[in-house]
């Protein structure tokens, strides 16, 4: 038995058969009740039951906001004659005001056919805040031009950073069908479909996204060449018959072979499991359950008010039978607790990209390297008064042959890291080259932050021995130089994953 709601002006089968056409061929029984919106009920060969969006028979609805950018098309569409296309303007969004209970978190499939004409660029889905002008949200991509189907997260307002992907043979001409569950349990999961088989299931936990605000995006402006139609809200999902609470969306288990070493909190009893706790004495790391971005807890580092030291919380490669290798690629969560506080200019060490001591003490505190008695790149937050309240800038602090004073060179990002999210972390760091105990000018660090290149540079040289490389990698806590904390700041750590060689 499948459902689905019709314009509520339609009051017998007639107009309704009329109106909606193809999608009611295989009809062979019809109920029509009343309530907020007419329904009407057949039996057919569908395994579903859904409430139809829009499916644009008679153009864009005006329930749409945004709808006076957009325009439909009659030339080729998913069911019944017609499609819509983005004519200018913005996306076409959905609100508490448009379509009641359209996508709302707490567990219903809604689903959209989308089509590149000439398989180019993307459609994509998204949903997030009550405000759709703050653009914090999360979107489904059908991307033809990289042959992809994915979930992306523009938590800092402005910039897309995929969560989870899978390649998918994406053809021109062809239309796609999109199916989306966002759970009660924050979750939310994709299935992309292509004339009933499944070519792709992606997902991702802790959204975190309240409000029902949701949003067609097509990427195109001005062509006919991207289109969508028939976009419906089921109960279950329309190709399993799937309820919505046996849908459970499970972590995503890193490739086997794509990550050499990966900590997860929940599986820890202690920090020391995992990490090696040194510098200062103090030991301020420990499990929280405070703060997760995946799971149940986190490492959680603090620096009481009016002191400087949480420690180093790393992994030591040589331990895990790695050595010290040259070239290492980190990847973690973090987040700043929402009462951090610092003064402008002051600077918080919270990350080693790579660090070592054994080899001697001139990769910190003065220290005067020397090629072969130790390095370090380290990443610190910064206090800057031109950022909202809240937000700090980023810097890359380093230890080098070629720093310009007797302290490490910090190169400052330029970026807003508001206090209070979860920030995806990357770091790349290869060591120099050496040639006839010469140090070469092709020490390479990369940093991205959720998912956008912040920072390169591929001329340093830290080193005139290989034997010296990546001892330590990891979390950090370190307020200042001769300067202590305003207040307690308290830094958590999610999914950090560590592997061997470049970004994977």
């Amino acid at each position: 038995m499948s459902k689905i709601r019709f314009d509520g002006s339609l009051t017998d089968i007639e107009q309704i058969r009329a109106r909606y056409g193809g999608a009611l061929e295989n009809v062979s029984e019809v109920r029509v009740r009343s309530g907020d919106a007419l329904r009407v009920v057949w039996t057919d060969d569908e395994t579903s039951d859904y409430a139809l969006i829009d499916d644009f028979e008679d153009g864009v609805a005006a329930n749409w906001t945004g709808s006076s950018g957009h325009a439909t098309a009659t030339d080729t569409a998913f069911r019944g004659s017609a499609s819509a296309y983005r004519e200018a303007g913005s996306a076409l969004r959905a609100g508490a005001d448009d379509f009641p209970g359209a996508i709302r978190r707490g567990g219903e499939f809604v689903s959209g056919a989308v089509y590149s004409g000439t398989g180019a660029s993307y459609v994509s889905l998204e949903f997030g805040r009550d405000d759709p002008t703050v653009f914090q949200n999360y979107g489904v991509f059908v991307d033809w031009d990289q042959n992809q189907f994915r979930i992306a997260d523009r938590s800092d307002g402005s910039t897309w950073r995929t969560l989870t992907s899978t390649n998918v043979p994406l053809e021109a001409d062809r239309w796609y069908d999109v199916v989306l569950y966002w759970g009660a349990d924050d979750g939310l999961k994709a299935w992309l479909y292509d004339d009933g088989d499944e070519l792709g299931t992606i997902e991702t936990l802790g959204t975190g996204r309240d409000g029902d605000y949701w949003a067609v995006w097509m990427q195109e402006t001005g062509s006919q060449n991207l289109r969508l139609d028939f976009v419906r809200q089921s109960e279950t999902h329309p190709y399993t018959g799937q309820h919505y609470e046996d849908v459970v969306v499970e972590a995503d288990e890193p490739e086997l072979g794509e990550f050499d070493i990966t900590v997860d909190p929940d599986q820890l009893n202690s920090v020391g499991d995992e990490y090696h706790v040194f510098g200062s004495g103090q030991h301020n790391w420990d499990l929280s359950a405070d703060a997760s971005n995946s799971g149940e807890q986190s490492v959680c580092g603090y620096v009481p008010a009016g002191r400087n030291w949480g420690d180093n919380c790393n992994v030591r490669l040589p331990d895990r039978g790695y050595g010290q290798p040259d070239e290492l690629y980190q990847r973690a969560m973090f987040y700043l607790d929402p009462s951090w506080q610092m003064r402008d200019a002051e600077n918080c060490r919270i990350w080693n990209a790579g660090l070592n001591t054994e080899a001697g003490s001139g990769g910190s505190g003065g220290g005067d390297p020397s090629g072969d008695n130790g390095w370090s790149t380290r990443l610190y937050a910064r206090g800057d008064s031109s950022l909202p309240s809240g937000h700090y800038d980023m810097l890359t602090y380093t230890y080098h042959l070629d720093m310009p004073g007797s302290y490490g060179e910090s190169e400052y990002w330029g970026v807003s890291v508001p206090r209070g999210q979860w920030h995806e972390l990357e770091t790349y760091v290869k060591l120099n080259s050496v040639s006839n105990g010469r140090a070469n000018y092709d020490g390479v660090v990369r940093c991205w932050l959720n998912g956008e290149l912040t920072y390169e540079r591929t001329n340093f040289r830290w080193r005139t021995t290989e034997s010296m490389a990546h001892e330590y990698a990891g979390p950090v806590l370190h307020y200042g130089g001769g300067y202590t904390s305003p207040s307690e700041l308290n830094l958590f750590v999610d999914d950090h994953q560590l592997k061997i060689g470049n970004r994977p």
